[in-house]
């Protein structure tokens, strides 16, 4: 169930607000994608922004040529080659020289991505006052998501017997993704559908696990409060995040395949490396248990795949169920 005190804000539109940067631009003048992406709030959705100007979409009076990359440099052009777009700039009025815009306009501020940051920094500042782990637990659940060719997110979740290595309960759930991939917003594009996902599969299983792993970063994250965070803020579960890629934090000297991450000289997770496997997980805990038996968890979890067996079951459930729709 989700909390109404530390519910998800609501989720911009961030293709609608992408085009509103874009027809904002008035004739004769041209932008970047950074820009728009800093007016949007953030200028590391700079990438979103060019992807959402790459679909297909009506040419007509759009503006979208009107959008090139840092410096002025043209960019890919959904309707043409740099060329085409060239010629259609200067047609325009843009200022160009040796076929770069030489003059960018500042696009008008909309802010839609501020209220998720200033979200995530609230709730991972709230004190933690659900259930706490202190022990190796039997019940453990598991939840990851996986995209149709439409981009559609499906989450499942499971529920898994650490003794006996049986999956017990599973669900799914699907949604819409509001947001593209950016950054540092994963929350914002899957925890709706994980959430959901895992409110179904509670209703089902007849054992509440003590803990969840979730697929995505927990306290190593830019801000502190990854996915496993604020699915802990959202259900009450206590959480770890796992993550395939080290994105926050210095990786001290290994200990037998189980390296500290510090975060100003503080451990916040471990990086594990099973014998024989090249890859690498990076674990850390979402709320309510601390980094060493987070990973203990974790190690205790792996049974001979990459990922620990409540994501991996999750991960080939989402998988099955997303090339379905």
């Amino acid at each position: 169930m989700f909390d109404s005190d530390r519910d998800l804000p609501p989720i911009p539109d961030f293709t609608a607000a992408v085009w509103a940067a874009v027809r904002s631009l008035p004739s004769g003048a041209a932008t970047t994608y950074g820009r728009i992406a800093e007016a949007l709030g953030d200028r590391v959705a700079a990438k979103a922004v060019a992807v959402v100007l790459q679909r297909p979409h009506d040419a007509t009076d759009c503006g979208c040529f009107r959008v090139v990359r840092a410096g002025g440099a043209l960019g890919r052009y959904a309707h043409g080659s740099p060329d085409e777009q060239m010629r259609r700039l200067i047609e325009d009025g843009v200022p160009t020289e040796n076929t770069c815009v030489s003059h960018l306009t500042e696009v008008r501020r909309s802010d839609i991505l501020s209220p998720l940051r200033e979200w995530q920094s609230r709730t991972g500042e709230q004190p933690w006052s659900g259930p706490t782990v202190t022990e190796m637990p039997r019940f453990i659940g598991g939840v990851d998501v996986s995209y149709t060719k439409a981009g559609q997110p499906v989450a499942a979740a499971v529920v898994y017997d650490r003794r006996t290595g049986e999956t017990i309960a599973e669900a799914t759930a699907s949604g819409e993704a509001a947001l593209p991939y950016i950054s540092g917003y994963l929350t914002f594009r899957e925890l709706p559908s994980m959430a959901a996902a895992w409110a179904a599969v509670a209703k089902e299983s007849r054992q509440r696990p003590s803990i969840v792993l979730v697929d995505g970063s927990g306290r190593l994250h830019p801000r502190g409060n990854g996915i496993a965070c604020s699915f802990a803020a959202v259900t009450g579960c206590a959480t770890i995040g796992i993550t395939k890629a080290h994105l926050h934090g210095d990786v001290a000297t290994s200990d037998g395949g189980r390296s500290p991450i510090l975060v100003d000289g503080r451990v916040k997770g471990f990086q594990l490396t099973s014998p024989g496997v090249s890859a690498r997980l990076d674990v850390s805990p979402g709320q309510g248990i601390d980094p060493t038996l987070a990973a203990a968890v974790v190690s205790h979890s792996m049974r001979g795949h990459r990922l620990p067996e409540p994501i991996f079951v999750a991960d080939r459930l989402s998988r099955a169920v997303a090339q379905t729709l």
